[in-house]
């Protein structure tokens, strides 16, 4: 029974947000400043004196819990210390009504408002300024994965959008595109790396893209799309229309794809599969000429995948 009644009472203890640690560091606050308030309480009703100074004492608990809220609780604050102040002297008789409601007294609830008010509200600008700094660098980390020239996903941001759709386990497809070695070295000897021509080009590509759908832009002459796809054969119909979408405006741009989960689990399974595929296509519309020491990067990919292709 003993053993019995043991255990419950420690169940009930890591229930209490306090004793198993789950509690803010604001409600840390303000439980610390309710036991200073007792604490400072008890000395009062016990060793009390008027004019000891141990009424100072409650400077502490006026100030945790200005910290953690604000300064209209820091004013609740002052005020809840002046009246503990006055019971702790009155109760016990070391003081007289006739000695506690004098200036003392005003001047005391004065200096308690006073530390209420002052760092309740700089706590409270404090936390808002600490709150604007964070959402800056929420939009820095995020203007961080996106590409300056075009907006879209870096190589960075990319892979993080794979690892998300990745953990929600649903199918998908990855599209990679690449631009002939013509268009590719046409593009490399514009100003600016053809700046103009990247943007009209991303423009061109995302209007093809269905809501939902992610896109980067890698590099100079390369391209990736993430789009929903419930099939192989969807994820192929994809990545040929998309292929077919541009080369009608008259880009030179083949995209190869990998299906989730046909083609892999993650990130590098899915991205040499779509490479493959891509230069199987990039060799049979003549976009690119294999070397000796290239070839291999086609070679590998299986005969029902070429097909496909």
């Amino acid at each position: 029974m003993t053993a019995k009644r043991s255990s419950s009472g420690l169940d009930r203890a890591r229930n209490l947000p306090f004793l198993a640690g789950a509690a803010s560091i604001p409600q840390q606050l303000v439980f610390a400043a309710g036991l200073a308030y007792l604490g400072v309480f008890a000395l009062l009703f016990f060793f009390g004196r008027p004019g000891l100074g141990i009424g100072q004492g409650f400077y502490l608990p006026i100030v945790l819990v200005a910290l953690a809220t604000s300064a209209v609780w820091g004013i609740a604050a002052g005020v809840g210390a002046l009246l503990l102040y006055e019971a702790g002297l009155l109760i016990p008789g070391h003081a007289s009504w006739s000695a506690l409601v004098a200036v003392p007294t005003g001047v005391r609830l004065a200096s308690y408002l006073a530390a209420g008010v002052a760092v309740g509200y700089l706590a409270r600008q404090g936390r808002g300024m600490l709150a604007s700094s964070l959402h800056l660098l929420d939009d820095l980390l995020a203007l961080a994965k996106r590409d300056h020239l075009t907006g879209t996903f870096t190589g960075r941001g990319f892979e993080s959008a794979i690892n998300r759709r990745l953990i929600a386990a649903a199918p998908f497809a990855l599209l990679v595109g690449e631009l002939s070695e013509q268009e590719g070295q046409a593009l490399r000897r514009l100003p600016l790396g053809g700046g103009e021509r990247v943007r009209e080009l991303t423009g061109l590509v995302a209007s093809r893209l269905d809501t939902g759908d992610e896109f980067a832009h890698l590099g100079i002459t390369g391209f990736a799309v993430l789009t929903s796809a419930s099939t192989l054969t969807r994820a192929r119909d994809a990545s040929v229309a998309l292929e077919s979408h541009v080369h009608a405006a008259g880009y030179e741009l083949s995209f190869g794809w990998a299906f989730h989960p046909a083609d892999g689990n993650d990130v590098l399974s899915l991205h040499r599969a779509a490479l493959q595929r891509l230069h199987a296509r990039q060799v049979v519309r003549g976009d690119w000429k294999p070397t000796p020491a290239t070839s291999g990067l086609v070679d590998p990919l299986p005969a029902s995948h070429r097909f496909q292709s």
